[in-house]
């Protein structure tokens, strides 16, 4: 499960993580360190052969979501290309997450412990995600989105039994583009390798979503 992100970066770190599509600009952000669903989460997305970086809500609504119905925030990779939630979404709205870190608790005896996930050199990343545009009776939309989580790689593996999919920055174009081979895409559906990302443990302040402070990355000892 892939529960809370966060990011912290600059607008002109981000334009460096794309700086393969220089079209593409960002909305102005602030510094976000506990960034969880229901909320709205910046995202990249191609529409009409177009790139454009909006806020989506984290929580996907299928096209014929109903109030009350669930909504997921995570996809399994495992069955994007054949559960009826997702497969219209995989072939054609596929989006990136880009955030500086992701969350993952850990069980012990002593309860949850909370770890913070990254790149071992510090940079922003983008977790593949699947959106949908969804509308109301009343004519009124909204944009949403899942994060896609795959089997754990051998440093989550001791974390959780599940980790968001990130995606490379040399795949962000075939990632993004609305028409992408099938078969290309499925190839992504994989754990990315352990030697590049760090893990640490954080203060359970990171548990309740209203703490959104420097706090919440800071490392602690672990139980």
């Amino acid at each position: 499960m892939c529960g809370r992100i966060n990011l912290r970066t600059s607008n002109q770190d981000l334009s460096k993580l794309f700086t393969e599509f220089e079209q593409l600009q960002f909305p102005d952000i602030e510094p976000r360190y506990n960034i969880a669903p229901s909320q709205p989460v910046l995202a990249v997305r191609e529409i009409g052969q177009t790139l454009s970086a909006d806020f989506l809500k984290w929580g996907f609504r299928p096209p014929w979501w109903k109030p009350k119905q669930p909504q997921p925030i995570n996809a399994k990779a495992e069955s994007i290309e054949s559960g009826r939630y997702w497969t219209g979404s995989f072939r054609h709205h596929r989006c990136l997450i880009p955030v500086s870190g992701f969350y993952e608790w850990k069980a012990s005896e002593d309860g949850k412990q909370p770890f913070q996930i990254g790149l071992e050199s510090g940079e922003p990343f983008c977790l593949g995600g699947l959106w949908n545009r969804w509308e109301a009776e009343d004519g009124s939309s909204s944009e949403t989105f899942a994060v896609i989580t795959v089997p754990p790689n051998d440093l989550m593996k001791s974390i959780h039994n599940r980790m968001p999919l990130i995606i490379g920055k040399g795949d962000f174009g075939m990632w993004l583009a609305e028409e992408s081979d099938g078969n290309e895409l499925s190839g992504l559906l994989k754990p990315y390798e352990s030697d590049a990302l760090t893990a640490y443990a954080v203060s359970t302040v990171v548990n309740n979503p209203r703490n959104d402070s420097r706090e919440c990355i800071e490392p602690v000892a672990s139980n």
